[in-house]
């Protein structure tokens, strides 16, 4: 890193021969001969570490170097004198200084002291660093992950805003998190700088720092007039070729601008972001590989349940052939068992339309994938899910309903009878009652004011305090390894995000568990 060094000091002499040290060693060097001409550079630029003699006043007349350490904290402060005193040492080492150099000093002792302040400046960024990275890291939900990106970017940063684009599978960017972007005209001018950058190549894709990166080419006119008077540090987040992203850190034209070593720290920290943002895309395969075999696991259920009705179908049209031939031999008109024919005709019909609900339903399971607003009668989604999943279920429990009215609600038929599929199999598989006897299932519906509620109780043993605030969490799972891999509740919980709405749980051991989802009513 090219470090930056302010040399603050009445002594133009000792000024002058700093700062040929200084810059002798490789460093940019700013040097001032009072307090007023520090305040105003400090307020502009950056510095790494600052060389200041201790009797230096500030314009409020306390210490300069004292104030200095409270304005830039993050600046590594080398205080010098002509007349060392245990006082002046105490008072530099309370206002935070990290070392104290006796007039006169060599030139390789202040080169040390240098090296040293920055290897302990680096040492703290690189922690903080390493810390941010553990946070995000840490954030076990997919969904509050853009948001936990965003902050702790701002706060590693020191960014007055933050604001993380990622890309759909279709190609357009959309802002999935941000922090201090008014909306309107800030957000138009950040997607189109975000498009703008997504659909470069070759530099233009690489991280920039604007508006000084810019050139003066008129096509980047849009693009200067989108950055503004900020200082905007822009960078792809990229997985090989492919662009993931782009997050944007800004400081407003009252604080310091971005300076080309900030432009290293937001590499590694992009680098992790891009990491877990690919663990998250890796997860979404893995959802959808689990759809998958959810489809397939019931599609064996519904084929063994197929049987039965088309049992009665085959048997009572027989019957029914038998029943006619009868009359057509018979002089006496109608047969005394006529209303065997009525009676097998219901039982057909019976058997017919229970085929015809389970086949459309794993239409309706299948057809996951549709695009747009969609809406869907709950109280259809929990039918659907129950006939699906009621030969395994119903071995175990006895289910009961108690379904509102006006329950339509935003989302798709198919994945939100998943989501009660998920949920029933799991208060089956929570029920273990003595001597084969049937649990209890209940699935409430019901509408409170612009929102639906279903709920989903079983007479199961509960769930442990401990394990209540990670029962959503992916591969979260108390069940042995070959009976499930803890992505059921964390599909829920991805599929009624995505329509707005959310789900919890509640539970007390001994007393059974209930599952509450929330559901945006459809206008």
């Amino acid at each position: 890193m090219d470090a930056s060094v302010l040399v603050a000091d009445s002594d133009e002499n000792l000024r002058e021969l700093l700062k040929h040290v200084l810059e002798g060693a490789g460093y940019a060097v700013v040097s001032v001969a009072d307090s007023v001409e520090a305040h105003n550079c400090i307020e502009q630029v950056e510095f790494d570490v600052i060389v200041c003699d201790v009797l230096l006043q500030g314009p409020s007349g306390a210490r300069f170097l004292t104030e200095v350490k409270q304005q830039m904290p993050q600046s590594e402060v080398i205080a010098t004198t002509a007349h060392a005193t245990l006082d002046a040492a105490i008072e530099s080492l309370r206002a935070g200084v990290f070392d104290f150099l006796q007039k006169p000093f060599k030139a390789l002792e202040v080169l040390s002291t240098v090296s040293r302040a920055l290897e302990r400046r680096n040492l703290l960024t690189a922690t903080a660093l390493y810390k941010a990275c553990q946070v995000i890291f840490d954030t076990r939900d997919p969904v509050q992950l853009p948001e936990r990106v965003v902050r702790v970017a701002a706060d590693i940063m020191r960014a007055d805003s933050v604001a993380l684009q990622l890309q759909s599978p279709e190609g357009a960017l959309h802002i999935a998190y941000s922090v201090g972007i008014k909306p309107g005209r800030a957000a138009e001018n950040l997607q189109s700088l975000g498009q703008w950058i997504a659909q470069s190549e070759g530099d233009n894709r690489s991280p920039k720092l604007l508006p000084e990166d810019l050139g003066q080419d008129s096509c980047f006119v849009g693009v200067r007039a989108a950055v503004g008077d900020q200082s905007v540090i822009a960078f792809p987040l990229l997985s090989g070729d492919r662009m993931i992203g782009i997050l944007f850190l800004g400081r407003e034209p009252s604080s310091k601008a971005f300076r080309k070593n900030d432009m290293e720290l937001v590499a590694v920290l992009a680098s992790q972001v891009v990491l877990a943002l690919e663990n998250v895309r890796l997860l979404h395969q893995i959802v959808l590989t689990e759809r998958l075999a959810t489809i397939g696991q019931f599609a064996a259920s519904v084929a063994h349940d197929i049987r039965n009705p088309l049992t009665y179908v085959h048997g009572n049209l027989m019957l029914i052939t038998e029943l006619f031939e009868d009359i057509s031999r018979s002089e006496a008109g109608l047969p005394p068992g006529f209303e065997k024919i009525l009676s097998a005709i219901a039982e057909a019909l019976v058997g017919a339309d229970f085929i015809t609900d389970l086949v459309s339903d794993i239409g309706k399971l299948a057809r996951t994938n549709e695009q747009g607003l969609l809406s869907c009668d709950l109280n259809e989604a929990v039918r659907s899910a129950i006939r699906i999943s009621g030969t395994t279920v119903r071995k175990k429990a006895e289910i009961t309903t108690e379904l509102g009215s006006d329950v339509v609600i935003v989302g798709n038929i198919g994945r939100v009878s998943q989501v009660f599929m998920n949920l029933l199999s799991n208060a089956a598989q929570a029920i273990d009652e003595p001597d084969g006897q049937l649990g209890k299932i209940k699935v409430v519906t019901r509408q409170a004011g612009d929102q639906v509620f279903a709920e989903v109780s079983d007479s199961g043993p509960g769930i442990v305090a401990e394990d209540l605030r990670y029962v959503f969490d992916p591969f979260f799972t108390t069940k042995p390894a070959d009976q499930g891999t803890g992505l059921g509740l964390s599909i829920c919980r991805e599929i009624v995000n995505s329509y707005g709405g959310d789900i919890s749980v509640e539970s007390t051991l001994g007393h059974g568990t209930t599952f509450v989802v929330r559901f945006k009513i459809a206008k």
